[in-house]
Parts: C-alpha cells; structure tokens; sequence
C-alpha cells in the first residue's frame, strides 16, 4: 500500500509537468477558427465583443470589419451584448446608436464596470452567477469585486464572503 501511495505522489507532480496546462476562455477569447489566418479578424473578433459587453456600438469600426471575412465584429458584438445581461431589445437599440468608441480602452472599462457590480452585490445583494459568468472574460472581476465589497461590510471575513458564492 505504501509502495502505491509513494509510486502515486512521485507520478502526479510528474504528469503535471507533461501535460500541457489549458486556459479555456470564453466567447471574448474564441473568435471562429477559420478566419485565423486573416489578416484583422482576431482583432475584430475580440473589439466586437469588448463593444457590445460595455453597450456600445461603433459603425465605423464594424464597417471596416466588414471588409474581413466572417463579419467579426458583427459576429461576435451580440455575444458581448447578450453575456453583459442586455435584453435582445436592449441589444437591438444600441445598434441604432453610433458610439465614437476607443477601442483600446474598452477592456479595462469593461473589467471596472464587472469590479463595481460585484462590489456593490457584495455589499448590498447576493451573488449574481450569470454575473459573474458574462465577466469571465474579465479577469474574474466581478467575483473579486463581490468579495471586496462583502468584506467592507462590518463582521464579514474573506471566508463567510466566499461561501456566499458557492450558493
């Protein structure tokens, strides 16, 4: 038995090393596979997404998107929009607008909005699962948010906080 326990902790550390650690990302970081190799499609992909998660809508951008094929931004803009918790109607009225939208900041605008959320949850309301799963693709900001501000909260510990989570 022994021999067992011992051949088992020296082969897990062992198979760790071997095996290929994988990142799964969600819908921000998984743009369709067969553009790829195109030239901006990424790009599109991921500024689609970051813009419809914040609620805005950049005509211009999606029109020089649209010139790639696979139309990225369009393609992935409404599943930013939807895993931010818009309603469809919502979703459709922002598309009316045209947002003059810096792109590069969006990520972090995004990533503040899901600390802040999960802050005031934390303090205020419970946790807020489908919350939490629309900012995964946010360094895990709403749930380190959550924690923050249910900690703020007279009495509360990081452990009591952290079950709060699970429910």
């Amino acid at each position: 038995m022994n021999n067992k326990l011992i051949f088992l902790g020296l082969i897990i550390p062992v198979l760790m090393l071997l095996v290929p650690n994988v990142y799964a990302g969600g819908p921000r970081n998984d743009p369709d596979e067969r553009y790829d190799h195109i030239p901006g499609a990424a790009e599109c992909w991921v500024d689609g997404y970051d813009a419809g998660f914040a609620g805005k809508y950049d005509k211009d951008r999606a029109q020089e998107c649209a010139n790639i094929p696979g139309n990225q931004y369009n393609a992935s803009w409404g599943y930013g929009c939807e895993g931010a918790g818009y309603m469809p109607d919502e979703c459709d009225d922002f598309k009316k607008g045209n947002d003059n939208v810096n792109h590069e900041s969006l990520q972090e605008e995004n990533r503040r909005n899901c600390y802040d959320d999960g802050y005031e949850d934390g303090r205020n309301n419970p946790f807020d699962h489908d919350r939490d799963s629309g900012c995964n693709d946010y360094s895990s900001s709403y749930y380190n948010g959550f924690l923050a501000g249910c900690e703020s909260v007279e009495g509360n510990t990081r452990e009591i906080c952290e079950t709060f989570t699970d429910e």
